[in-house]
């Protein structure tokens, strides 16, 4: 598990799921795949999914949960469909 704290305009590389992935966002937002994530978004990136575009203009803070034995594989950035409100 880990609390993650992105500042404004932070970028993860896109990358491949070798398992699944719980993300919970405590505050701000962030964009996954195309969708904005706002406070209080829970959801879960099933194992051989990619994260493309995870990335927080405002900065954001979120829980990752997954199994330790994961590996992130980095892959070739893929562009990411035009961000859409993920609110509940």
């Amino acid at each position: 598990m880990q609390l993650v704290r992105f500042a404004p305009g932070a970028v993860f590389p896109d990358h491949f799921h070798t398992g699944p992935e719980f993300v919970y966002v405590l505050d701000g937002e962030v964009v996954q795949n195309g969708r904005r994530l706002r406070s209080g978004y829970a959801g879960v990136a099933e194992s051989g999914t990619v994260d493309a575009g995870f990335s927080s203009a405002t900065g954001c803070t979120f829980v990752l949960v997954y199994a330790l034995d994961q590996v992130f594989d980095s892959v070739e950035p893929v562009v990411p469909p035009a961000v859409k409100d993920a609110s509940r």
